[in-house]
């Protein structure tokens, strides 16, 4: 099958060629990728700085990557039951889905609404699944959330974020931050402030610029600025990162839902230590997620597209053959919304809302 994969860790360009179409066991089902969602944690798991979940890459053993996915059932293994052949899925694939074909447990897919387009269902994955377990996570810690702050509110994560607080959360009030030119679109998603990083003096420093709306009830860090969302939330309050160590039970986790091999456990226990230490005293505690799409999560995503609650925006999509562009284009920075592949061919005009 027609793929984009790398047979070793580093800088070097994708491979664009031909590999087995992998095989399926009782519990998996064999999927026919459409469109892949390209997200940063694929640009640093080519590099090496993201360990993958399929261990280490070589010639004999290439990796597929490309984790966000959607597309029809083509195979479906002996003791499947909840999934017949031509069924429309959108799933996190461990298998990696920059490839014709992708293999994935039953339990782990979910059904795509008709009315999505398979584009966009891709690019619900992990943004919409990381939005809504950052929230989920800070409500059970801290209580019901009214005021939000999340940082690169026109990005991935950040677009999809607003609009889950506030039509999934019911968080009333959402501040954000962008450059001039994305002030509208964060805008048009429902933030109610905007704050504009590339400004001069204090106007682009949101610590000082959002102080007169009061503290927030959690922070969503999708950049690194952990440290100064502390300032704006309220006592006993959250920060919620996306780029640091997570704990020891969301390593765990993963390590269940993929059936991940070379974990000591020990390292559970030391991770939740570190996170513990790191936050003793703390006004305002600070927490790193492993988001994992889990099925009914994407579901529920599926439905609040489905319903216009949610809308996604696709910055630009690539066609297979072009995947190392779609890489280089993602690793510029400052995309809008979602970089997707278009691995089957049939979704070139899936761009913008």
């Amino acid at each position: 099958m027609d793929a984009a994969y790398i047979t070793k860790l580093g800088r070097s360009p994708l491979s664009i060629g031909t590999i087995p179409i992998p095989k399926l066991d009782n519990y998996s089902v064999l999927i026919r990728v459409q469109c892949v969602s390209i997200q940063p944690v694929d640009i640093k798991t080519k590099t090496g700085e993201v360990r993958s979940l399929k261990g280490t890459p070589s010639v004999l053993d290439p990796l597929v990557l490309g984790y966000d996915c959607s597309g029809t059932v083509a195979e479906i293994g002996a003791k499947v039951t909840q999934w017949k052949v031509g069924d429309e899925v959108f799933v996190f694939s461990a298998a990696g889905g920059l490839a014709r074909y992708t293999v994935v447990p039953e339990s782990h897919i979910a059904r795509k609404p008709s009315t999505v387009s398979f584009a966009h269902a891709a690019a619900l994955v992990t943004s919409g699944s990381t939005s809504m377990q950052a929230f989920k996570y800070a409500r059970e810690k801290c209580g019901p959330l009214k005021k939000v702050f999340i940082t690169a509110g026109a990005g991935g994560v950040g677009h999809l974020a607003i609009q889950i607080a506030k039509q999934y959360f019911g968080v009333e009030f959402v501040a954000t931050t962008a450059s001039e030119t994305k002030v509208d679109y964060v805008k048009s998603v429902g933030a109610d402030v905007v704050v504009d990083y590339k400004k001069s003096g204090d106007e682009s420093d949101f610590v000082k610029a959002l102080s007169k709306y009061g503290p927030f009830d959690m922070a969503l860090d999708c950049t690194v600025e952990a440290a100064k969302c502390k300032k704006i939330v309220k006592d006993g309050g959250m920060v919620v990162g996306l780029i640091g160590i997570p704990n020891g039970d969301a390593i765990a986790r993963a390590v269940e839902m993929h059936k991940l091999k070379g974990i000591p456990t020990f390292v559970y226990s030391l991770l939740n230590f570190l996170t513990w230490f790191w936050n003793l005293g703390a006004r305002v505690k600070v927490n790193y997620i492993l988001a994992l799409a889990e099925a009914k999560e994407l579901e529920d995503l599926g439905e609040l597209c489905a319903d216009g609650k949610i809308k996604v925006f696709i910055q630009k999509v690539f066609p297979l053959s072009e995947t190392n562009e779609a890489f280089e284009y993602l690793g510029k920075g400052h995309v809008k919304g979602r970089v997707i592949v278009d691995v089957s061919g049939e979704n070139a005009g899936a761009a913008s809302f």
